[in-house]
């Protein structure tokens, strides 16, 4: 089920493994259970001594999206107790439990479905409606085969990590053309193109009181992506089919389909990370072949970068420790972090014993400052993601790449390098006429604000050490590689 307007919560399954080494492709997968849930409509969108930050106002954190290629931007303490991680051992039916024979999909309808393995066909089958596509191809091919690049490749997080800085020195790539719109996948603008196939019935009781993405009870069963209403849309709107169709002139490979010359289109919506357990099913119905981007930085410098984009671009009068401290106050009253004991107190408190996954989307309802907390809570966002890619039968460091902010400003020759070869198009001469290393650089843009304390960022790195732990340990048990471990010490 893919799910709705938002993401969709319950029992999941566990994501990372016992073992350290990458899980095989051809082991059996479990599947979230994905009903409607209240959704985020978040707007708001980094110590010691005079501290400078980028506060460029081209800055997307308001729409989550970034800008098309000829723009350019350079990119008291609060009590909480020790975040507590709800173990993860929670198991669900596989998706290779399900009956191939009670397919409503079946092998005579779409082109090359039998092709697909079974556990990719499970996922089409519980997430994807494929009707009406041409041929009945979910790949395209022939003289759509154009489509296939559009989007190529999704930079899909995080905000305020130098994205912007990453997407413009991309876009110095010949082959790369930015998309006419972004933030196509974004729960609020793709919600139409969800189907909810049980009765949903309107939840009054609901935390999310501002939202216009609809909201749904437990009698709700299975969404499904309409898959060719979605593309319809997408390549009417958002891509340019003209560009996307021609190669270089300089080409001289006589099999066009195998032109490193062709044109590819990105799609810039580093808000998508954080609406994953929405977001990722959806990109993997609609387009399954586009290649995820994601680049982190320090979770507390990505923190405090989004509450100086606030205070000088939207407004926000709170102090940085009162900015926390109010976020702080919403974890501990659902749950998601702290003992999610009731706290009786508070008319927002929810029922304790809140599954991580439930206490995640109530968080992600209840937040009123752009989720400055959980934005930089990185393992929460990519187990959802990744699970997607396991679910679809895939390998997710062979469809994903993440890099850290950090190292991309120290080497951004090497770090676009590596985002250029896991692309697969032909390699960048960055230092022979495209400028790539002036395009990505620590903030040009610069204005003095108030410094994070020493005892603020103290109790913030005693805060994030086990979220960063654990996705250190998420992304090695899923084969990707870096010193995630020691990278933020």
């Amino acid at each position: 089920m893919v799910s709705p307007p938002e993401q969709t919560e319950t029992k999941n399954k566990t994501r990372i493994p016992s073992t350290t080494t990458p899980p095989s492709l051809s082991q059996t997968q479990t599947t979230p259970s994905m009903t409607p849930f209240p959704s985020t409509t978040s707007s708001n969108q980094i110590a010691g001594g005079t501290t400078k930050l980028d506060v460029s106002r081209n800055s997307p954190n308001s729409s989550e999206t970034y800008p098309s290629k000829s723009t350019h931007s350079p990119n008291p303490r609060p009590t909480v107790k020790t975040p507590t991680l709800p173990p993860q051992n929670l198991q669900e039916q596989s998706l290779l439990d399900i009956d191939p024979s009670t397919f409503t999909i079946h092998q005579s309808e779409h082109k090359n479905f039998d092709t697909l393995s079974t556990q990719t066909k499970a996922f089409v089958e519980r997430y994807c409606d494929l009707k009406n596509l041409k041929e009945g191809a979910w790949y395209p091919s022939g003289d759509d085969e154009w489509q296939l690049r559009a989007p190529y490749l999704i930079i899909a997080g995080t905000w305020n990590s130098g994205v912007n800085h990453l997407a413009q020195a991309l876009l110095k790539h010949p082959q790369i053309d930015s998309a006419k719109i972004h933030g196509f996948f974004l729960p609020k603008t793709f919600k139409k193109f969800i189907t909810v196939t049980a009765k949903a019935t309107h939840n009054s009781n609901s935390y999310n009181t501002t939202s216009t993405i609809p909201v749904f009870d437990a009698t709700t069963k299975i969404s499904k992506v309409q898959v060719f209403a979605a593309r319809d849309r997408m390549y009417h709107a958002v891509y340019s089919p003209s560009s996307l169709q021609d190669t270089n002139a300089t080409d001289t490979e006589n099999d066009k389909s195998k032109s490193k010359n062709k044109h590819v289109a990105m799609d810039i919506s580093p808000g998508l990370l954080f609406h994953a357990r929405t977001t990722s099913y959806s990109l993997q119905c609609v387009s399954p072949w586009t290649k995820t981007v994601v680049l982190l930085r320090n979770p507390i410098d990505r923190l405090y970068q989004q509450w100086v984009y606030s205070k000088v671009n939207l407004n926000l009068v709170l102090p940085l420790d009162d900015w926390i401290a109010r976020e702080m106050k919403a974890m501990q009253s659902i749950g998601l972090i702290g003992d999610g004991k009731r706290n009786n107190d508070n008319p927002e408190s929810t029922s304790p014993a809140l599954s991580q996954e439930e206490a995640w989307k109530r968080y992600q309802a209840v937040s009123r400052s752009g989720a400055p907390l959980g934005r930089s809570m990185y393992v929460i966002q990519l187990n959802e993601w990744i699970q997607a890619y396991l679910d679809a039968g895939k390998n997710p460091a062979q469809e994903m790449i993440i890099i850290s902010s950090e190292k991309l400003e120290d080497d951004p020759s090497k770090e676009l390098d590596k985002v250029i070869d896991f692309l697969g198009l032909a390699p960048l001469n960055v230092t022979k006429n495209y400028g790539v290393a002036s395009t990505i650089m620590k903030p040009s843009q610069m204005e003095e604000i108030e410094p994070m304390s020493k005892d603020t960022r103290r109790m913030l790195q005693q805060f994030f050490k086990r979220y960063n732990r654990e996705l250190a340990k998420l992304l090695k048990a899923n084969g990707f590689a870096g010193d995630w471990d020691k990278i933020w010490e």
